[in-house]
């Protein structure tokens, strides 16, 4: 589902001491603050990418959550490849007060949401212990199994292009 993920098992993450690859996935704290229960309302998907009236925001609040689905069913599937998969949201950042008004003074520098990517993609503290934290069961474990089900969704929606 990563386009590069053949390339990830086949060279990098197969000559690379276990642990020391890693693909960093960014969400939002809309992820946690705006998205439906269980994430994705997976029925809907289809109607809102080809939906022309809903509005770009709510297409960004809803593709957050599907970050951390992603990340949790790619640990899933690939954790037993050695590959560190941490997840991450970088926090709100500052905004002016004619971007969200109501958001105005809450934010902090932008940098500092690209130290908690940095951290993520580069520091010895983010181990395999937890590879894909954040996450959410399968249906074999007592889950719900949406990981699973927003992982075929993808794969039907680049099927076409691989």
């Amino acid at each position: 589902m990563v386009p590069s993920h053949p390339v990830l098992l086949a060279t990098t993450a197969a000559e690379s001491a276990p642990g020391s690859v890693r693909v960093v996935w960014v969400a939002s704290s809309v992820a946690e603050l705006a998205a439906p229960p269980g994430g994705v309302l997976l029925d809907k998907l289809d109607d809102l990418a080809s939906n022309d009236a809903i509005s770009p925001h709510i297409k960004y609040s809803i593709s957050k959550p599907c970050n951390y689905l992603q990340g949790t069913e790619y640990a899933r599937r690939f954790g037993n490849k050695g590959i560190r998969q941490p997840r991450t949201q970088p926090g709100q950042p500052e905004l002016g007060p004619g971007e969200a008004p109501i958001l105005y003074g809450t934010g902090h520098p932008t940098v500092n949401g690209a130290y908690t990517q940095l951290f993520a993609g580069l520091s010895p503290e983010v181990g395999l212990e937890k590879n894909g934290a954040w996450t959410t069961k399968p249906e074999s474990e007592g889950g719900s199994g949406i990981a699973q089900e927003f992982w075929a969704w993808n794969e039907k929606q680049v099927q076409q292009y691989s």
